[in-house]
C-alpha cells in the first residue's frame, strides 16, 4: 500500500517548469523559521531534533524506560549523561580534565613526539588519516593519507578577502583559548599559528580538485611516502595504532609533500602551541563555562551564525553518538516502536 503524498510545503500556484524549488517547497520556505540555536532548518534538522530528544529521554531515565534486553547499555549511557550534566563539578574541575593532555604536549621534545600524539583523541592531525574500502580493490580496505591541519572550515577562509573578518575573529579566538590554559605569550603564538595554517591552506588542494577521484588515488608503500614527503610517519602511524602499516593511498599527491615541508620548517614552539590550541578547542564544549562560552562564541556565533547555545544534553548526545551509536539506536527503537512494529 503506497503512502499518501504530502503537499503542505508546496506552492502549487507555481508551475514546476518555471521554478521547481518554489513549486515543491515554496509554502514551507515562506513560513519556516530557523531557531536561535540552529544555523539551518530542514527535514533533516527536524528529524535530528526528534531523535536527540528521544535519546535524551533515555539518558535521563537511567535506562528504566527501555526493555530489559537494552537496559544495561542504556543505564551505562545514563550514568555518563548524569556525570556530564553535573555543571557544578565541571566548574570545580575547570581545566583539570585536560591537564594530562597539555602536559603531554609540554613534555614533547621532538617533531616525532608531536606526530605520535596527532592521531590520538582530541588532538589535531596535520594529515588526515582514514580507513575505507579501497577504491580500486573493493575486496580490501585501504589507509588513506591526505591533507589536514586547518582549524577553519575551508582553505578559502584563509586565502580570500571574503572571509577576512572570520580570520580576525579566529586570531582572537586562538589567543583566548591559549590564555585559558595559561599558555605563554598567547597573542604572539596566535599570530604564528594563523601564519602556519595559512601556509597549509595555500598548499592544500581546493574542493574542486579534490573531487577528481583519479587524482585522489595514489597507492604506494609507506617507505615511498616517506621519500616524497619527509615527515615522522612511523611515529604518526604508531599513534594511530598502525605501527606495521606498509601500504597507503595518498590523496592530495602534491599538497602532502608541501605540507610536510611546512611542518619541518615551522618553529617547534609554534607547533606545540598549535597542538595545544586545537586540543583545548576540541574539548572546550565538555569543560567549565569559560571554555564552553569561548567555543560557542566563535564556532556557533561567528562561524555558523547561531544565536543561542545548544543545551548540554545536545553536546553529550554528540559525544555519545560516535561511540554508542548502535546501542543508543537499539535503545531508542525499543522505546518508540510499538510491539507490532517490532515484529515487522
Amino acid at each position: 500500500m503506497s503512502r499518501p503524498r504530502r503537499f503542505s510545503g508546496a506552492d502549487l500556484g507555481i508551475k514546476p517548469g518555471d521554478d521547481f524549488f518554489r513549486y515543491s517547497n515554496g509554502a514551507w520556505f515562506d513560513h519556516a523559521v530557523i531557531s536561535p540555536d540552529h544555523d539551518t532548518n530542514s527535514v533533516d534538522t527536524a528529524l535530528s531534533d526528534i531523535a536527540e530528544g528521544r535519546i535524551r529521554d533515555i539518558l535521563m531515565s537511567g535506562g528504566t524506560s527501555v526493555e530489559l534486553s537494552a537496559r544495561e547499555d542504556a543505564a551505562k549511557a545514563g550514568v555518563f549523561y548524569s556525570n556530564f550534566m553535573d555543571e557544578a563539578r565541571a566548574e570545580a574541575l575547570d581545566a583539570n580534565p585536560i591537564a594530562p593532555f597539555v602536559r603531554m604536549l609540554r613534555q614533547a621534545e621532538t617533531r616525532a613526539d608531536l606526530a605520535e600524539l596527532m592521531p590520538k583523541p582530541f588532538f589535531i592531525e596535520i594529515f588526515s588519516l582514514s580507513i575505507g574500502i579501497d577504491a580500486k580493490a573493493t575486496n580490501k580496505y585501504a589507509i588513506v593519507v591526505g591533507q589536514g591541519g586547518l582549524g577553519l572550515p575551508d582553505r578559502d577562509y584563509y586565502l580570500t578577502a571574503q572571509f577576512s573578518s572570520k580570520r580576525v575573529a579566529y586570531l582572537a579566538h586562538i589567543a583566548h583559548i591559549l590564555s585559558l590554559i595559561g599558555w605563554e605569550t598567547p597573542k604572539e603564538f596566535a599570530a604564528a599559528i594563523l601564519i602556519f595554517e595559512s601556509a597549509i591552506a595555500e598548499a592544500s588542494w581546493a574542493l574542486t580538485e579534490r573531487q577528481d577521484s583519479e587524482k585522489m588515488y595514489n597507492p604506494m608503500r609507506a617507505a615511498e611516502l616517506a621519500q616524497i614527503a619527509p615527515f615522522p610517519w612511523r611515529p604518526f602511524f604508531r599513534g594511530a595504532e598502525l605501527a606495521e602499516l606498509d601500504r597507503v593511498v595518498l590523496a592530495e599527491a602534491t599538497a602532502v609533500p608541501k605540507i610536510a615541508a611546512i611542518y619541518a620548517r615551522t618553529p617547534f614552539a609554534t607547533l606545540k602551541a598549535w597542538q595545544a590550541f586545537h586540543l583545548v578547542d576540541a574539548v572546550a564544549p565538555y569543560l567549565s563555562k569559560r571554555f564552553v562560552t569561548a567555543n560557542f562564541q566563535f564556532h556557533d556565533q561567528t562561524l555558523r551564525g547561531s544565536g543561542n547555545s545548544r543545551n548540554g544534553g545536545s553536546a553529550v548526545s554528540d559525544l555519545l553518538n560516535p561511540k554508542w551509536g548502535r546501542r543508543l539506536d537499539e535503545s531508542t527503537w525499543h522505546v518508540i516502536l510499538r510491539p507490532e512494529q517490532k515484529i515487522k
